[in-house]
């Protein structure tokens, strides 16, 4: 097929924090494709002793996929499944997992829980691009207060609507001191502010939105905008949880990041998609120290509660950190993943550079040297070298394009921003270049408002064409 000789490139880009978009870029490939993607994914530490891996999911897609996805896994942890539609095994290398899992309980979300060793919270790891640098991860917790203003924004689209019961059980069980909730749409109402979580009126304010209907897509931007910049969030420090559907259209007209940078207060947005769907918005804010992005582990209300016990000091808020140093600075163990280590505090670094345009091609040299797809780079599927030259790829350090075995390519991170392997039927060769440059669009769909104007282009002549059919008979 034309996909073998190179005509059909593969494009791996990013489509926001913790997402990959895959393309084709001049349409379908033969049914006979295949794509092999690895990914490096740091797990979600639940507790000191426990740790959770979200099996990826697709969040869209253009193409039909098998009912029933296999899955097969070897752990070298005590691992359990928090779906019963997995089997743990003993193997000779740990644990096997195995199983077949529906789209619909993959988009529900699917975890594996890993016991790990609580006495291990440093490792040092040596970046293999930087031999004078080790990076150094740590584990770190803390506890916030019950007195930390909360204000939940929750999204009125339609897409909501089978969610609203489980959202308000877990709101029901919450303890905070200060809590408000905004309903997000197109005019965002403030449905109760600065109550108490045990009172009446938090109570009363929980049946109003049982009994709400979520109608068609309402616009979050200016609830959010209200959540962050208005009274509700108090003084200093708060938390803003949004809980939302699908988010196909990018927030225009607004200046969300700014205002969330530069509140002036030390807000923390906590993102959670209750629904499988694209999310446009991710895509604006993913370079925010302020973003917080929940993942889907268990159900809905799991969730929620797991979340509403750690904003309310009832529970550990574990993070990981990664800072470099000079190599042999520190003693202490290794990885035994350090490329994987030193990839993903590179995609940290990118990330938090995203606001500043003068580490940009500090910053793609650094993504390039560890096979990242990032905001600064994109990843290249092409036959051989020569159509590298023809397509004119370009490199943020000016270097030739490195080919490899798409199938043995270095593997991207999920998580935070990532990918990198792809093979067609015949095989591949994979190339990082600059996605900022032009050369391959994070989004190579028109405009909204073309679209716009060319359905009202379409609808307008055909109803001058069924006017004039009406006279001629």
């Amino acid at each position: 097929s034309s996909a073998r000789s190179g005509h059909k490139p593969l494009m791996v880009s990013t489509a926001g924090a913790g997402r990959v978009l895959l393309q084709s870029s001049t349409g379908s490939w033969g049914k006979d494709a295949e794509l092999v993607v690895d990914m490096t994914a740091p797990l979600e530490i639940l507790q000191k002793d426990r740790a959770a891996l979200p099996l990826p999911m697709f969040t869209e897609r253009n193409f039909s996929v098998a009912t029933n996805h296999n899955v097969s896994l070897t752990s070298s942890n005590a691992t359990l499944s928090n779906d019963n539609a997995l089997t743990v095994k003993s193997a000779s290398a740990g644990q096997r997992i195995e199983g077949n899992l529906s789209n619909e309980k993959l988009g529900n979300g699917v975890s594996l829980i890993l016991q790990r060793d609580p006495r291990c919270e440093q490792l040092i790891a040596t970046d293999s691009a930087d031999t004078q640098t080790d990076i150094i991860q740590r584990i770190e917790s803390h506890r916030e207060s019950s007195a930390t203003p909360l204000v939940l924004v929750l999204d009125g689209s339609a897409t909501m609507s089978s969610a609203m019961e489980n959202i308000c059980s877990a709101l029901k069980k919450t303890h905070f001191e200060n809590a408000s909730i905004v309903w997000a749409s197109d005019k965002p109402l403030s449905v109760i502010q600065h109550a108490q979580t045990d009172s009446a009126q938090w109570q009363t304010a929980l049946e109003k939105i049982r009994d709400s209907s979520c109608l068609g897509g309402q616009n979050n931007a200016e609830a959010l905008t209200f959540a962050i910049t208005s009274k509700l969030t108090g003084g200093s420090d708060a938390n803003v949880v949004w809980l939302h559907g699908p988010q196909p259209v990018k927030f225009t007209g607004d200046n969300l990041l700014t205002q969330l940078n530069g509140s002036g207060k030390h807000v923390k947005l906590y993102e959670y998609q209750v629904s499988a769907g694209p999310n446009e918005v991710v895509k604006s804010l993913d370079q925010s120290g302020a973003l917080v992005q929940v993942p889907r582990l268990f159900s809905l209300e799991k969730d929620l509660e797991d979340l509403f016990e750690k904003l309310s000091g009832r529970a550990e808020i574990f993070n990981i950190s990664r800072t470099a140093v000079k190599h042999g600075t520190l003693a202490g163990p290794s990885s035994k993943m350090e490329n994987e280590v030193a990839k993903l505090y590179v995609s940290d670094m990118v990330l938090s550079s995203l606001s500043n345009p003068f580490n940009r091609r500090q910053m793609g040299v650094a993504a390039e040297q560890h096979h990242l797809v990032t905001p600064y780079t994109s990843a290249l599927v092409l036959e051989n070298q020569v159509e590298f030259k023809e397509l004119g790829v370009k490199q943020h350090s000016g270097a030739t394009p490195q080919t490899t075995n798409a199938s043995k390519s270095a593997t991207p991170e999920k998580g935070a921003n990532k990918s990198e392997s792809s093979k067609s039927a015949s095989g591949g060769k994979l190339a990082s270049l600059p996605g900022l440059d032009g050369l391959i669009p994070a989004s190579p769909e028109p405009p909204m408002p073309l679209i716009m104007i060319c359905v009202l282009l379409t609808g307008t002549t055909f109803v001058w064409i069924r006017r004039r059919q009406r006279v001629r008979a």
